[in-house]
């Protein structure tokens, strides 16, 4: 299944166009932390950082990795960190908060004993008010949503604490960029097209699950501007595809200008492991 993937905008690539932006981003699939962390390493040295992560399990309940990077030129500190326990999490949270850091990706997994454990990507940069917190049981998320209305929801994540299900989330100040403040969050959808790009909301966050062999899709979706009031910014979303796939649907919107904003896989039954992911327009 394919959601909102226009045949076009990958027959209309460029051989010049496409050789430009491929060289800006990378992007793995499935790799175990070992090779992970290998990629990880050699990218940095090779002048690109990581800007999305994602944790998921195959069918063997190994655990994969899934990344996408950028090469930038700006000088934005930031710092990235997989294999986390809570307390551990925690505890880096309160250390990197203290020097102005603050979370803009967030992922929870288990591990094959059940235990969770969270990947995360921190930027230094001055976004004024934020809160997060972790081990919500789903009423608890509701509550703390209600209670933080003049914020909004930037990173949404589940796991799984003995046989209880729990969230983490991280909240953040409305901009002025925001479309009237305009986002919405949606939990264990079945699947990933609830947001609207036509309306102009992009998935900010979003992470997919295996539940008996079949995808939910947690995902938060913000309504943004790229500086006039009527103009969206321009994004796209795809699910359901394999690897193969997603390199062919990669390979199409980057000929075009688009950059992988968002991605992760999920252990579909029938089907093996399969990727959803969004693209943007890229600045």
């Amino acid at each position: 299944m394919l959601v909102k993937l226009l045949a076009s905008v990958i027959l209309l690539a460029t051989q010049a166009f496409t050789a430009n932006v491929s060289a800006s981003y990378h992007y793995e699939l499935g790799l175990n932390s070992t090779a992970y962390q290998q990629q990880f390493d050699e990218l940095l040295q090779h002048g690109y950082r990581l800007t999305y992560i994602s944790a998921y399990s195959d069918e063997h309940n190994q655990t994969l990795f899934s990344g996408v990077w950028k090469k930038t030129s700006t000088s934005v500190p930031w710092t990235a960190r997989h294999g986390l326990t809570g307390s551990q999490y925690d505890t880096l949270s309160t250390q990197l908060k203290g020097q102005n850091y603050h979370p803009v990706v967030l992922n929870a997994y288990n591990l094959p004993n059940g235990e969770p454990r969270f990947a995360t990507i921190w930027e230094k940069a001055s976004v004024g008010t934020w809160e997060q917190q972790r081990d919500m049981t789903e009423a608890q998320l509701k509550a703390k949503v209600s209670s933080l209305g003049q914020l909004r929801i930037t990173i949404l994540t589940r796991y799984v604490v003995g046989n209880q299900v729990r969230f983490a989330a991280t909240w953040g100040k409305r901009t002025a960029t925001d479309w009237h403040g305009d986002w919405f969050y949606s939990l264990g959808k079945t699947s990933f097209d609830t947001g609207s790009a036509s309306d102009g909301y992009k998935a900010i966050s979003m992470n997919a699950y295996s539940v008996n062999g079949d995808p939910i899709f947690d995902v938060v979706w913000q309504r943004v501007s790229s500086g006039g009031w009527d103009a969206p910014v321009m994004s796209y979303q795809t699910s359901g595809v394999d690897k193969d796939t997603y390199g062919r649907t990669y390979k199409g919107y980057v000929g075009t200008g688009f950059g992988p904003r968002v991605l992760t896989g999920y252990y579909l039954e029938g089907c093996g492991i399969q990727y959803a992911a969004t693209f943007e327009k890229d600045s």
